[in-house]
């Protein structure tokens, strides 16, 4: 399991947790609202969806990754590998856009 140091609160981030990619580090995604609330009195509509959408991408991404771990049929573990592939791609995607607006509003 890989492991990371948050540069925002300095705790571990690790595999199974909901976190982005901003710049060389990895955050958790809690902490980044936290430093959004802590900027901004109201979170940029842009930067607000495209969070919303890399921890619903996230989640999806955790819960693929436990149901590969159970999964039997060797169609239904491909199915699954493949969609995790495409998550994890999706999840980086997003990542860049999140950092992006991040960087655009002068939170980081």
């Amino acid at each position: 399991m890989e492991k990371w140091k948050c540069p925002i609160c300095g705790k571990e981030v690790v595999e199974g947790q909901r976190f982005a990619q901003i710049g060389e580090n990895y955050a958790h995604i809690e902490c980044i609202r936290k430093i959004i609330a802590e900027k901004k009195e109201s979170i940029p509509l842009d930067l607000e969806a495209s969070l919303d959408t890399l921890e619903a991408t996230l989640y999806a991404l955790i819960r693929t990754k436990e149901a590969l771990k159970y999964s039997v049929k060797r169609d239904v573990k491909e199915v699954l590998e493949k969609h995790l592939s495409i998550l994890e791609d999706q999840a980086l995607i997003l990542s860049l856009v999140v950092e992006g607006e991040l960087r655009d509003h002068g939170i980081i």
